[in-house]
Formats: structure tokens, C-alpha cells, sequence
């Protein structure tokens, strides 16, 4: 696995859960209350769902966007990552970007600085004309390996922390430039006496500019972090406020959000703790003082983002669906402007920062690539855009039914977004909305995440939490009538739940799209997601390794695979209870058919003593794991790994040297690699109007959205737009950009070179790999739950499998049955 700049591994999550068992317990009660909620409510009309129109009162909004290019001097070097623009700053008469990005390098391997290859910029921009006025190109202040830390721009000046070589090693000095010329005013040494860590993140609040600052000290006999806030007002006064908890580190800060004319409230969502830390701020007094953040729980502090602070006094920040304003006097959060009460993309409105805002105008930053149709084509621009958004006279949809979408968290790739606002053009009755009515734990805070069981059993409990409110609320009337679906979903696949799609899609042509993919994308034979785009699970490696069926193992042929070439070292690192249910999930299909489960079928058994004589209880700690030679040696021969983009499959080929096929894991039939879902489309059993669901699929489904979703690099289902895009990714790799994405180290140290020259050849043998997958990976969390739970008597030998299988069998067909 190659280590590349922007990868974190482990990233710490979740709130600690509840557990397993008592989970169980309360499971059957849950759903048979949703179950006779649902019965009361099967009375209304249009199955249960109550029906939400459009109002001519609901507001509508007009968009002008204005393009801002810096004028970025290249020297010839095309552009190979725009980093996202960062608002440093505005005021009355100039708004001041900082963007930074890479132009393609030469070979990791060869001689050359760094600074030659990289661009820092500010971009002033008139806050009237919204017409470029100034461009400041850092190049002119660093060589060697120097860089930007960070810019930002109050009082009239553009600020720099710019960090640069000398015969020491390295220094961080403070930079001024005047706004309008560019011209260094003065470079000094940065005042603070900590060490400072990440960007600053700039808030005004009234007359008060505050820059807040990551810190911690070398010296100090704990590790800390802890944050600074450096006020300044218009007059020349400062003020700096240490915000610290004795043993907890604070790491995030999300919002400042004002309590008074002098007062402040400063959130920290992300704490060694696992829980949000409030502190009030007296600004005269320079006194920050921790408060109880149950004084605060009203708001959703770890789902809102980009705040800004008006010039009314009101707080105003956005998340997934919109931009809304905290009325902190009366404790309550007021919606301002919903990103589909206008014709622009979500994507694009998800990536803006908000310069401005009142209750009808609103003006945002983003960047003019944020959705493009195609990230493989080299560009010379950094491209800045200014989105003026005012409140329209008149509702243009008034009348409209509404079609509320699911999607994880609000977040939509921007090529569903483009299609939604297509539908909601040409469709005369129906308006599609996206919700974020449904939230799991999954960024709550650090935990104790020390191995891929604890990984794998917060991600199950998310699952299970997701599934099940979604599933009560389908029952009751008052669920999404869409659902994008992404990843285990398997709790829903139900008549009950959701509608079988296959009289809509049964007769897809197997020539033009993956047919396969869709037949494995059923349960029972009925159709309950369309895999718009999807991923592929299984193990990389060359395919001299893989059994008789050519396509992936039994449990003997993988034995044998596991102690010869792997030498005892498995690259499934679970313990056994998490192995198992992946082994079952991939095998699901014979052991629950028409909601009748049977664990006693012979295949259950393989898999049980499989893991029982070769699987370890516990899987090891992420430390032991990577510190196993073997784990490094095997690098070199396969992966178990799931693709969900082109580029990855193909930099795996390079990593493993021309290892070009994808096995499927261990199972009774040798079946071979899974597809899971990426980009899935369900309509609700409940839906107002099932046929104009139906017709949005179907615009998924079209060639050039199937393109568009291609050309960014997706598995789609349309075998057109995979290898029509296929050709113009090859061409990305083998050129110049592709030494990025390539060249790199592993995580033992060890170079990884480019050695690959890929063709046509490598795109027509994964179109291949994809026409093996006969199965889809819809895991339900809570049949894999139950096996979690009762497997492991079992595995250590407390009980023999028939009787861990009569309880267990016992207990999911309750669960099938009470749904």
C-alpha cells in the first residue's frame, strides 16, 4: 500500500457504542413498535406518505456566478491539483483569496524543488465589481522546499505565514503585503510563544477580527493541543486568549459564535475526550471559562460548518442542505436559504465558503471545477468564482409535489446533483429535495479504534442505527420517496421497505450495460437498488494464485494460498467473529432465500471450521499488524481491497507489478469478486409517486450522465461509458500527471516506481473482472450482528456448531419475520 500526501489511515470516528446484546435485546421490541405504527398509518392515501406541495410563499432564489481568474503564470507547467480556494478574508471594498496547488512534476525520483512545482497565491478581488484587482504570487518568497502556511487579510493588510529554508534547516517568519500592489510591507518573526500547528482559521464577529490558532508546547511534560485566539479591532487593540482542558486535546474548532457585544462561545468538536468541549469567552477580561455543553445541545455543533458572522449580529453557517442562522438569544436554528431553492449545482453550493449573507442575498466563494465532468484534463487555471444569490419575486415550482431524496449525510456526488436539478427543470409535478434528516455517529470524536474489529463493530453499530431509522420511518409513512444508496443497505432489501425496480430496469441490453451487475444487485430475485456506479471488492493479485474456478477459492484452495506465497500471514486481519460474517456476506444468497434463513446448508459449516482452524480469536493491533515482516512482504504479492475508483485498480497493477486480476475471498463455490455499492438508487415502498422515482433513476441511467459519472473515474453500469472513458484514463496515466498518482513509498519505506505502460489490453481485463462479479456485498447488520454475537462459542470450543447454529438461526428468522 503506497503512503500518499492527503491519506490518513485509522482516522478516529465514533462514539463507543452500546453493547451488541443489548442492542439485541431491544431490536425485536423496536420493530414490532414500528411495525404496528405502521399498520395505524396504512389508512392515508398515496400509501401512508403524506403528500408536501410546493407553496408560492416558499422562497426561491436567482444565482449570478462571476469567474475570477488570477492569471496564474505557469511557465508552461500545466496545473495537476487545485487545492480547494480559501477565503483569507473581506471587508467593504476587497475580497482576498489564498489558493495553493501543484503543477505535474517530473518523476518523484529525480532531482528537483519542490517550490518549482508548487503555486501560492492571493487573488484580491473588488467587492463591488466582483473584477480582479491584484494577484500576489508567493514564488517570488520561496525556493527550495518552502511554502505558504497560510494567508489571511484584516485591517487592510494581506498576512503571510511563510515558511522558508536557511543553513539551520528552517524558519516560519510573518509577512505583510500591501493589498492593492502586492508590495512586502515588513517580514517579521511570528510574536507567539507556542507551537503553533495547521492553517488559522480567521472569524469576525463585530468589530473584532479573531485569528484562531492550534497550539501546544515542546517543553511541556504533557502533549496537549490546545487553541489560541488572537483578537484585534479596527483601533489597534489585542487580545490573546489561551483555551485549554487539562488532558484533553483540543483539535477542531468549528464555529466562534458571539454571545454579546464582548463575549463569545468557542466550540471544540474533535477532543482526545469523545466529547464536544464549550468555553465561554470574555474578550475585555481575556478569560475563557469551560461551560456545560448540554447548555449548547441544541446545536448540532459537529454538522455545521462555514460560519460567518453578519452584519446584524446573526450568526449564519451551512451544512449539507443549506445556509441557516443560530438565533443564540432565543436557542434556535432558523433556515436562510436551502441549496435547491436554486438552479445551481449542490456540489458546487457543499464547497463555498460564505463571504456574505443576510435573509435575501447571499454571496459565497467556490471554485469553478468543483463539478466538472472530467478531472483528466489538464488545465492552466486555478479558477475562482463569486456567487451572488438573491431572493427571487416568485416561486418558478409552485405547485410541485415534493420528492424527498436520502443520501448519507445530505452529500450527493455532483453528478446526481446535476441530474436533480434536470429533473426538477422538465418534470412538471414532481421537485426533487435532498434531505440530511439522517445522521449516524460515524464523526462523533476520537475513540479507542486500535484494530479492524473495533473498526469493523462501530461501523456494523452505525449501520444498524442508519438501517433501522430509516426502515421505521419508510413503515410509518414518513420516509425519504428516494434513497441513494451507498455501501450496507442490506436491512432494507424488503417489499415492505422498498420497491422491487426490475419491471422499471428487467430488460436492460447485456451488450450495453452490465446486466451481471444487476443480477447480482438482487435479492430474492427482485431488484431493490439500480448500482448506478459501484465498487469492486475482493483480493489483487496475480491469477496463477487463484483456484479451480479461476475466479477466486475454496477454503482449501485458500488455505493453501494463505500458507504458501502469504507464509501464514492472512490479508483479512479480522478476528473471528468479523471474518466470519465476511465470508457469510459474500456467500448471503445461500443462506437466507424468500426471508427463510438456513444456517444448517453444508456451505455454512465450510466457512465456520475455515475460520475456526485458521483465524485468530481477536484481530491484532493496528501497531502489531504493521509491524509484521510478512505484512510488508505481501504487499509485493497481493491486496485484499475494495476499488472504487479506475486509477486505484490500475496504480494496484503497477504496485504489484502487472498482477492484473481480482479474486473473490474464500467461499464454498469459489466464487469470485463482489460488487458493492457506490452510487445505488432506491425508491421507497411509501413514495408519493413511485413511476416519477422511477423516471429519475432512469436519468441516472442515461448516456451522459453514465459518461459523466465515468469520466470521474466510477465503475459504471453502462459498459459505453466505462470504456469510452477507460481510453482518456489510460492516456492520464501513462502521461506525466500519472507519476502522482504512481510513484510513491510503501509503508515500510520501500520506493514504488512506475513500471507499468498500460493499453487498451488493461481496460478490456477489467471489464472482465467486473463480468465475474455474481454477487453483491449488501450486508445485513442485523444478521451479521447475531452472528457476531453467537459464533464465537463455537470457534472457542464452548459449543458444537449445531447447536451454535440452531440459535442462531432461531433468532434471524425473528428478525426476518418481525420486518
Amino acid at each position: 500500500m503506497i503512503l500518499r500526501l492527503g491519506q490518513s489511515y485509522g482516522k478516529a470516528i465514533r462514539k463507543k457504542n452500546m453493547k451488541s446484546t443489548f442492542f439485541s435485546r431491544i431490536l425485536s421490541l423496536t420493530l414490532i413498535s414500528a411495525l404496528l405504527l405502521s399498520t395505524a398509518a396504512c389508512g392515508k392515501k398515496n400509501s401512508g406518505k403524506s403528500v408536501k406541495k410546493i407553496s408560492p410563499d416558499d422562497p426561491w432564489f436567482d444565482a449570478k456566478v462571476y469567474s475570477v481568474e488570477p492569471g496564474l503564470d505557469t511557465h508552461g507547467k500545466g496545473i495537476d491539483f487545485k487545492g480547494l480556494h480559501k477565503l483569507a478574508g473581506a471587508d467593504d471594498k476587497y475580497i482576498v483569496v489564498f489558493s495553493s496547488g501543484n503543477y505535474i512534476k517530473p518523476s518523484r525520483f529525480e532531482e528537483y524543488s519542490e517550490s518549482d512545482y508548487r503555486y501560492f497565491l492571493a487573488t484580491v478581488i473588488d467587492r463591488n465589481t466582483y473584477e480582479l484587482v491584484n494577484t500576489i504570487d508567493y514564488a517570488q518568497y520561496i525556493s527550495g522546499n518552502g511554502y505558504i502556511q497560510d494567508v489571511n487579510y484584516f485591517n487592510g493588510k494581506i498576512t503571510s505565514s511563510v515558511y522558508m529554508e536557511d543553513e539551520n534547516g528552517g524558519k516560519v517568519v510573518e509577512m505583510d503585503n500591501d493589498v492593492l500592489t502586492g508590495k512586502k510591507l515588513a517580514e517579521r518573526k511570528p510574536s507567539n510563544s507556542y507551537d503553533s500547528f495547521g492553517e488559522k482559521d480567521l472569524f469576525r464577529i463585530g468589530r473584532y477580527t479573531i485569528l484562531a490558532e492550534g497550539a501546544f508546547d515542546m517543553g511541556s511534560s504533557t502533549s496537549d493541543y490546545y487553541y489560541v485566539l488572537n483578537i484585534y479591532t479596527p483601533e489597534g487593540e489585542e487580545y490573546h486568549i489561551e483555551l485549554k482542558k487539562d488532558r484533553t486535546n483540543l483539535d477542531y474548532v468549528p464555529a466562534i459564535l458571539p454571545l454579546g457585544e464582548d463575549r463569545l462561545l468557542v466550540p471544540f468538536t474533535l477532543t482526545s475526550k469523545g466529547v464536544p468541549v464549550f468555553f465561554e469567552v470574555d474578550i475585555k477580561e481575556s478569560k475563557a471559562v469551560e461551560v456545560d455543553s448540554k447548555d449548547y445541545d441544541w446545536i448540532d455543533i459537529e454538522n455545521i460548518s462555514n460560519v460567518f458572522t453578519g452584519n446584524d449580529g446573526q450568526a449564519y453557517f451551512s451544512d449539507s442542505v443549506g445556509i441557516s442562522k443560530i438565533d443564540m438569544q432565543n436557542k434556535k436554528i432558523e433556515e436562510v436559504f436551502r441549496y435547491s431553492a436554486c438552479p445551481m449545482n449542490k456540489t458546487f453550493l457543499n464547497d463555498t465558503q460564505i463571504i456574505d449573507c443576510s435573509d435575501d442575498r447571499i454571496v459565497l466563494l467556490g471554485r469553478s471545477d468543483s463539478h466538472d465532468s472530467n478531472s483528466f484534463e489538464t488545465s492552466s487555471e486555478v479558477g475562482i468564482n463569486v456567487c451572488v444569490i438573491t431572493k427571487a419575486s416568485a416561486n418558478p415550482h409552485a405547485g410541485k409535489t415534493i420528492l424527498e431524496l436520502y443520501a448519507t449525510y445530505g452529500y450527493i456526488d455532483p453528478t446526481v446533483a446535476e441530474a436533480i436539478i434536470r429533473f426538477n427543470e422538465t418534470n412538471e409535478n414532481y421537485f426533487i429535495e435532498v434531505t440530511n434528516r439522517y445522521k449516524t455517529d460515524s464523526v462523533k470524536s476520537y475513540s479507542s479504534n486500535d484494530s479492524r474489529d473495533d473498526m469493523a463493530s462501530e461501523e456494523l453499530q452505525s449501520n444498524l442505527s442508519l438501517n433501522d431509522n430509516l426502515a421505521m420511518d419508510i413503515m410509518n409513512g414518513v420516509g425519504p420517496d428516494i434513497l441513494i444508496i451507498r455501501g450496507d443497505m442490506g436491512r432494507l432489501y424488503n417489499p415492505n421497505y422498498l420497491v422491487d425496480l426490475s419491471n422499471y430496469f428487467g430488460d436492460l441490453d447485456s451488450k450495453k450495460y452490465f446486466k451481471n451487475i444487476i443480477d447480482a444487485a438482487k435479492t430474492d430475485g427482485k431488484l431493490y437498488q439500480l448500482p448506478v456506479c459501484f465498487d469492486i471488492e475482493g483480493i489483487h493479485t496475480d491469477s496463477k494464485y487463484a483456484g479451480a474456478s479461476g475466479q477466486g477459492f475454496t477454503p482449501k484452495e485458500y488455505e493453501d494460498f494463505l500458507y504458501g506465497p502469504l507464509n501464514g500471514y492472512d490479508l483479512n486481519q479480522a478476528g473471528q467473529a468479523y471474518y466470519f460474517t465476511s465470508l457469510f456476506t459474500a456467500m448471503s444468497d445461500k443462506f437466507y432465500v424468500n426471508g427463510k434463513v438456513d444456517f444448517s446448508v453444508p456451505e455454512f459449516a465450510e466457512l465456520a471450521d475455515f475460520v475456526k482452524n485458521n483465524v485468530k480469536e481477536k484481530a491484532p493491533t493496528f501497531e502489531a499488524e504493521y509491524s509484521d515482516e510478512r505484512s510488508a512482504q505481501n504487499e509485493k504479492i497481493a491486496r485484499l481491497t475494495t476499488y472504487s475508483l479506475i486509477t486505484l485498480y490500475l496504480a494496484g497493477v503497477n504496485e504489484l507489478q502487472g498482477a492484473n486480476a481480482i479474486l473473490g475471498i474464500p467461499s464454498a463455490d469459489g466464487r469470485g469478486p463482489m460488487a458493492r455499492s457506490s452510487l445505488s438508487v432506491a425508491v421507497s415502498a411509501q413514495s408519493v409517486n413511485i413511476d416519477a422515482c422511477a423516471e429519475f433513476a432512469k436519468m441516472l441511467l442515461s448516456d451522459e450522465i453514465q459518461y459523466e459519472l465515468a469520466s470521474n473515474d466510477r465503475f459504471t453500469l453502462s459498459r459505453e461509458a466505462f470504456t469510452k472513458a477507460g481510453s482518456i484514463i489510460l492516456d492520464y496515466c501513462n502521461g506525466p500527471r500519472g507519476n502522482s498518482l504512481f510513484e510513491g513509498f510503501t509503508s515500510t519505506g520501500e520506493p514504488v516506481k512506475r513500471t507499468i505502460k498500460f493499453t487498451e489490453a488493461d481496460i478490456t481485463n477489467l471489464e472482465k473482472i467486473i463480468s465475474s462479479c455474481s454477487h453483491f456485498d449488501s450486508a445485513d447488520a442485523s444478521i451479521n450482528m447475531i452472528l457476531i454475537e453467537e459464533m464465537p462459542a463455537y470457534f472457542l470450543g464452548q459449543k458444537d456448531l449445531d447447536s451454535v447454529i440452531k440459535i442462531a438461526q432461531d433468532r434471524a428468522q425473528k428478525v426476518l419475520d418481525e420486518r
